[in-house]
């Protein structure tokens, strides 16, 4: 598996790829701007970790808006724990191949 010290790549629930570092992952998602100005700070904090995992799981979330994007959807830089599925065994090491697979998507979007 490829990873830094204290750093390892997670395969999560919606096949995204994304580097953890003892327990905390970041990564930045799309919202539109209705669904900013529609939901509750529960219901949002439930959508990032959508977003980034593929499940509603990630604790002490921390966001920050880093840009807008063309169609209007705000891009936020997102950053959670997901000790609890690490715990439970719901997740697993990502293989090489999906790591270099991942780092070759993110390069080119």
């Amino acid at each position: 598996m490829l990873s830094g010290a204290g750093a390892q790549y997670i395969r999560f629930q919606n096949g995204r790829v994304l580097r953890v570092e003892d327990d905390w992952v970041t990564e930045t998602v799309t919202v539109s701007l209705d669904k900013l100005i529609s939901d509750d700070l529960e219901t949002f904090l439930d959508r990032l970790s959508e977003k980034v995992t593929g499940q509603d799981c990630l604790s002490d979330i921390a966001y920050s808006a880093v840009g807008v994007d063309t169609d209007g959807d705000i891009r936020i830089e997102v950053t959670g724990r997901i000790d609890e599925l690490l715990e439970n065994g719901e997740l697993r090491p990502a293989t090489d191949d999906e790591i270099r697979q991942e780092r070759k998507t993110s390069q080119s979007g």
